[in-house]
């Protein structure tokens, strides 16, 4: 940064060392940012310019006293902070915000009564969107997806995805009465798992007993207390547990979506295991009363 600094550290415990504010005066005062001589061009005209931290002279909150010269309130600073970073990308914390980012669009079909959802599809959770939609589609159920964009797209919490926000989802939880929710998820120890959360307890019974035959290479775990607390589903408001008979999560690694390295090789569309999976969920769809449950 400075070369002197480097010197200067030598003996700064035996100096209040003021030039370039390199360390406070003493203990529990905060300083503001120097501005180097008001010196803060630092324009770059022949490589790609990185986006950092800068403070330009007129954007100081004190004067040189260390008087306020004007308050600033929470839009200001949001303003303030996107013109120092020009580059920062704000991320949503609500699912309206949410819906609001480009790239981002939800997708219903209504038939049944049974649904089957996906509300991290898209480019977030690989391939949760086609098996939710494909075992739906097979299984005459009723469908709802959210696909984000590709790249990396924001990844908001299962409990912020609320009906009360999204029209497209209000009607879809208006329709149903039980759900199974598709995810993506990767832990070492767990790729050849999937992971049967949500209340509806006898429901990821009967979906691991039909499910196990098409994946017979998978360990299918549906005992709530063998899944890692943050992958099981459980809060009440989580969207799989919104409808009257509640539904079942279940949790994909990325070998069964196809995602894995095993699969990098493959150019036949889907490959076996995701196309085993679709039909097994599809199954056990159509073996679930809808009646008296």
């Amino acid at each position: 940064m400075h070369v002197g600094d480097n010197l200067v550290h030598l003996v700064e415990n035996f100096f209040w060392l003021m030039n370039h504010q390199i360390r406070s005066l003493c203990d529990d005062v905060e300083l503001i940012i120097g501005n180097d001589c008001r010196n803060l061009n630092d324009d770059v005209t022949h490589v790609v310019e990185s986006c950092h931290f800068e403070v330009h002279p007129y954007q100081h909150a004190l004067d040189v006293t260390g008087h306020r010269q004007f308050s600033v309130d929470p839009q200001e600073q949001a303003t303030l902070i996107r013109s120092i970073c020009h580059d920062v990308r704000v991320s949503p914390t609500t699912f309206a915000e949410l819906l609001q980012m480009d790239g981002v669009r939800e997708e219903l079909t209504l038939r049944s009564t049974f649904g089957l959802m996906a509300f991290h599809g898209g480019g977030l959770e690989a391939f949760t969107d086609i098996v939710a939609r494909e075992a739906a589609a097979k299984s005459n159920a009723s469908y709802y997806g959210v696909l984000h964009p590709d790249g990396d797209p924001p990844h908001l919490p299962s409990t912020r995805f609320q009906p009360d926000e999204s029209p497209t989802m209000r009607s879809f939880f208006e329709h149903v009465d039980v759900v199974i929710t598709i995810h993506g998820f990767g832990r070492r120890g767990l790729f050849s798992s999937l992971l049967l959360g949500g209340t509806n307890r006898p429901l990821a019974k009967h979906l691991r007993s039909v499910l196990q035959p098409h994946l017979p290479a998978y360990n299918l775990i549906d005992d709530v207390d063998d899944i890692p607390k943050y992958l099981r589903g459980l809060h009440p408001k989580n969207p799989v547990n919104l409808p009257k008979h509640g539904g079942v999560q279940i949790e994909l690694p990325p070998r069964v979506r196809g995602t894995s390295p095993m699969w990098w090789d493959w150019e036949g569309g889907l490959t076996p295991h995701t196309e085993s999976l679709i039909e097994g969920l599809a199954e056990g769809v159509r073996s679930w009363p809808l009646t008296d449950n």
